[in-house]
């Protein structure tokens, strides 16, 4: 595939989804314009940069307009020029056609997902939209002061340690009050919270 160019890979892909020789060209090149590598139809795969095989790799996927898209990880290794251009591609096919994307990147699930399902260990813990993620973790979400920590009361789990008001401070998720202070929930700490249960 490396020693194709990128019209030779897309056209390729167009014979294998059975799109008829003589749609293929414009197809071709609208799939390479709309991911922004209209004028990397004649490099080399191979010369591509990654993040442009990762758009090669999403043009593949719209190519001949298909009612239903699976895309793993699609912006993974992607600049955020690049991350933009593929959120407002995808906005174009909200409401037209089905897009499933299985990624770790909550961005990306928050501003893409109009359903998010959340699974661990091949089993779906739950189907959500991003508000009902936050809403999950509301109210169990603290900032705790790094001098506290000796202070955190169990069960709880740390979310990560930040840096707030050029302060060091803890991130905590907990069922059980800890010292510091409540702080909105995010869609990554419902995320956990449905990953860890009650803590």
């Amino acid at each position: 595939m490396g020693s194709l160019t990128a019209y030779e890979a897309l056209d390729l892909f167009a014979e294998l989804k059975g799109l008829p020789r003589e749609k293929r060209r414009r197809e071709i090149l609208d799939s390479l314009a709309r991911v922004g590598l209209e004028d990397a139809e004649k490099r080399r795969v191979k010369a591509l940069s990654g993040g442009m095989v990762r758009r090669l790799g999403v043009a593949q996927a719209i190519l001949g307009d298909p009612e239903n898209l699976i895309l793993d990880e699609p912006t993974a290794g992607l600049d955020p020029e690049e991350r933009l251009r593929f959120k407002n591609l995808f906005a174009q096919f909200r409401g037209r056609r089905t897009v499933l994307i299985s990624t770790h990147i909550v961005e990306d699930v928050e501003s893409l997902c109009d359903h998010i399902i959340l699974m661990n260990g091949g089993r779906i813990l739950t189907v959500a939209t991003a508000d009902e993620l936050r809403s999950a973790a509301q109210g169990k979400v603290y900032s705790v002061p790094v001098s506290e920590r000796e202070n955190l009361q169990k069960p709880f789990f740390l979310l990560r340690d930040e840096l707030a008001e050029g302060q060091e401070r803890l991130r905590v998720l907990s069922d059980v009050e800890q010292p510091g202070q409540r702080i909105p929930a995010t869609v990554e700490d419902g995320y956990m919270r449905y990953l860890k249960g009650a803590v």
